[in-house]
């Protein structure tokens, strides 16, 4: 739609009314001209081409975390350029029929019954099969077994969000940077006693999952899994 003049610029303005519909699924991220127009030391600004293809990187993350990773990215192009205007973004999706509550606890093993039964119940609730109760369950063991022996995290959190097409998975912490889908496949072809110890529950849980992804956003670890229904 064709933008009108800024709200209070002047008396007398008449302003066009436009409408836009939203699908499950869509996001809405409204911004001020402080971000396509950050500039860097040379004068050069970050344009909507760079925004819409940071939007474009980090589309999969949840709200919070894609703002931030904008930010970062802005950031790291303006490399310590002050700032050419004021910089307010909002991000919106439209998540109908999601579960997005979530849990957070420490990574302690006497909290993983607390996500497993939040896990567990939100899946039930979403009247998904057994088969893929399962499945999720056994990422969610591993992940959180992970975070517990490596994380050195203060908090972690999992959110869980079902609609009729897919079951997605969140890990979130404030651990080391850490991203687990690097890890080396496993010889499965060898035997057991001469495979090295590690890895098998990663190579697992991206075997039983439609797909999976890492970032690292500000500070936090975020580990996305996604299972089609």
């Amino acid at each position: 739609d064709k933008h009108g003049l800024v709200l209070g610029a002047m008396d007398g303005i008449r302003y066009k009314e436009t409408n836009m519909q939203l699908e499950p699924g869509d996001t809405l991220f409204v911004y001020t001209d402080g971000v396509p127009e950050a500039n860097d030391i040379d004068n050069q600004q970050f344009g909507m081409e760079r925004t819409l293809q940071s939007l474009t990187d980090h589309k999969d993350l949840p709200m919070e975390d894609m703002l931030k990773a904008v930010k970062v990215d802005i950031d790291k192009f303006t490399k310590g350029a002050p700032p050419f205007d004021d910089m307010t973004m909002l991000a919106l999706r439209y998540e109908q029929n999601l579960v997005t509550e979530g849990v957070t606890v420490t990574p302690d093993m006497d909290n993983f019954q607390k996500v497993m039964s939040y896990v567990e119940e939100t899946l039930e609730k979403a009247q998904v099969t057994m088969k893929q109760i399962n499945k999720v369950s056994l990422v969610v063991d591993e992940l959180f077994t992970n975070q517990v022996s490596y994380s050195e995290a203060e908090w972690v959190q999992f959110i869980c969000r079902v609609d009729d097409e897919k079951i997605e998975l969140y890990l979130r912490d404030n651990g080391v940077p850490y991203n687990p889908l690097e890890a080396a496949e496993p010889d499965i072809t060898s035997d057991a006693e001469d495979r090295p110890i590690g890895g098998l529950g990663i190579f697992l849980s991206r075997k039983m999952m439609d797909d999976m992804s890492y970032h690292y956003v500000n500070g936090i670890n975020v580990v996305k899994a996604m299972l089609k229904r």
